[in-house]
């Protein structure tokens, strides 16, 4: 094969996977409520499971739900380990933090606005919210 064939093919190769990562989407996961080991050990499931699916490119926790992700506070899960996982599974507590926002009644209200325009910039397909 040529140097310039061997490109070509290179290049194909790069085109199909911008293409299936175009395709990919991301997620959002947040805690709200009271922390307890089952909030824990259901972000740690999370964590665990979403990189198996190949529709999925990140996972961003929202540091003190709904609040702290309209005002763009997220948190990566890129450095997390088996023992990490584990330890979150069986440890009480908020590890994203908490917030006690209530979702307002009005389908019309301001607020959802804002969260579909943040779900759009982070490309988001994915909103996950335990708890509350």
């Amino acid at each position: 094969m040529t140097y310039l064939a061997s490109k070509g093919k290179q290049k194909q190769g790069e085109n199909q996977q911008n293409k299936e990562k175009s395709k990919m989407k991301n997620v959002a996961v947040g805690q709200s409520g009271g922390p307890t080991a089952v909030i824990s050990a259901s972000l740690a499931g999370v964590i665990a499971c979403s990189p198996e699916d190949k529709s999925i490119d990140k996972i961003y926790g929202m540091v003190y739900g709904v609040e702290g992700f309209l005002a763009g506070q997220q948190k990566g899960f890129d450095g997390f380990f088996d023992e990490d996982l584990l330890l979150l599974k069986t440890t009480p507590g908020a590890y994203l933090g908490s917030c006690r926002f209530s979702s307002p009644a009005d389908a019309d209200a301001p607020v959802y606005q804002q969260i579909f325009e943040r779900l759009q910039q982070e490309n988001i397909g994915y909103f996950l919210y335990i708890g509350e």
